[in-house]
């Protein structure tokens, strides 16, 4: 069998407030799907990118800025100190004993 990298997780934005943002991520494609035997996911690596007033949606001129917030095993997570009236992106993926795997499309907010 080769190696079975996870499915990109579906990131869900639970609650925003001036500073922080509450996620909730789901991966059931990676844990209930039998077909793939896909091994079963230990964590998730979450990363923001920062968009700046002057950035386009459309261009990727910024997208080797992003910053890792955290490994986390939880499916839920808040993310801290974010910078008042500033648009994020935020992107998750999920690691098995394989490793990670692909990046889920980032989500802006």
């Amino acid at each position: 069998n080769p190696c079975q990298l996870p499915l990109p997780p579906t990131i869900y934005i639970e609650n925003i407030t001036y500073n922080s943002i509450q996620i909730t991520l789901n991966d059931d494609h990676n844990n209930n799907n039998q077909q793939h035997q896909r091994a079963s996911n230990d964590s998730y690596k979450i990363e923001i990118l920062q968009l700046s007033d002057d950035d386009d949606q459309d261009t990727n001129s910024k997208y080797d800025e992003w910053e890792q917030v955290s490994i986390v095993i939880s499916l839920q997570f808040e993310i801290k100190n974010l910078k008042q009236d500033t648009e994020y992106l935020i992107r998750c993926c999920c690691k098995n004993k394989y490793g990670f795997g692909a990046l889920c499309k980032p989500k802006k907010f």
